[in-house]
């Protein structure tokens, strides 16, 4: 008796696969009784049945056959579409923790150049491989992994994240630029010009 979760690919399969046995069942006792018929006339009329029944059971082979390679290549893009899924969660992870350890290093450039800082961040997310298994970490681990290396605090980066409960989601980038950072991302991070310095600091 089926059970309730076989799927309807191995229903099919069963089916398929026991039309094969009666017909090859079938093409056995024809071919038998073929073999023992009186007459030329019975022999010729037995054969064709056998000719029959043996179409069947090739027919039920090519069918099993077909069965299998939709199945594996239903079972492929499953895969692909489960790893493109799992990728482009990652991107968006990536995205999340570069705008949130962006706003951090921002907020502590003190003189530095911004762009530099935040290319040298890039590097770092290149780098996944510097902390183990970084990629496939949760977004608040990578957070926490990143601003440990950076000598940032991970409690500081979070307050100023654009994606914390509430918070206005961050500007979609201008367009194109020859950075991969669009500056603008980060113009409402807590940070001013220190116009006696000539530099960044943090508002804090």
């Amino acid at each position: 008796m089926s059970s309730a979760t076989d799927t309807m690919a191995d229903r099919h399969g069963r089916m398929l696969a026991r039309l094969g046995e009666l017909s090859l069942s079938l093409a056995e006792a024809v071919h038998a009784q073929a073999l023992s018929a009186e007459t030329p006339e019975d022999q010729a009329r037995l054969a064709q049945a056998f000719n029959r029944a043996a179409r069947g059971v090739r027919q039920a082979i090519a069918l099993e056959a077909k069965l299998e390679r939709d199945r594996q290549a239903d079972a492929r893009a499953e895969v692909a579409q489960a790893a493109a899924a799992a990728d482009a969660a990652r991107q968006k992870t990536r995205e999340q923790v570069r705008l949130t350890v962006g706003r951090a290093l921002v907020g502590e450039a003190h003189g530095f150049d911004r762009e530099n800082l935040l290319r040298e961040l890039d590097h770092l997310l290149d780098e996944g491989e510097l902390f183990d298994d970084f990629a496939e970490a949760p977004y608040a681990a990578q957070i926490e992994m990143l601003c440990g290396y950076l000598g940032l605090s991970a409690e500081e980066a979070e307050t100023l994240s654009p994606f914390r409960p509430g918070a206005p989601p961050p500007p979609p980038p201008r367009g194109p630029r020859e950075s991969p950072w669009d500056l603008a991302r980060f113009d409402d991070a807590p940070v001013h010009r220190d116009v006696e310095a000539g530099g960044w600091r943090g508002s804090g």
